[in-house]
């Protein structure tokens, strides 16, 4: 059977006539996130991130993050 998709030598797709870019996904990130943790949280803890999530908007993990920074500054602020 002949669907007219042909793979040539240097990956290019072919369709009759019309070159045709294979489909490469998302484009790379200038800041990958590719390390994971796992956390233990007590069930007060969810609460306030669940209402931290639906008051904001944002997500659990961008509220994490914010929360990291806030603890860094204090931090760096007290080396100072």
């Amino acid at each position: 059977m002949d669907f007219g998709v042909y793979q040539t030598p240097n990956n290019n797709y072919w369709k009759g006539d019309d070159k045709v870019s294979p489909r490469n996904g998302r484009p790379p990130s200038d800041n990958p996130k590719a390390n994971r943790k796992s956390y233990r949280l007590s069930d007060d803890d969810i609460k306030k991130l669940n209402i931290c999530i639906s008051e904001t908007g944002l997500t659990a993990t961008d509220i994490i993050r914010k929360g990291i920074d806030l603890v860094y500054q204090e931090v760096i602020k007290k080396k100072e």
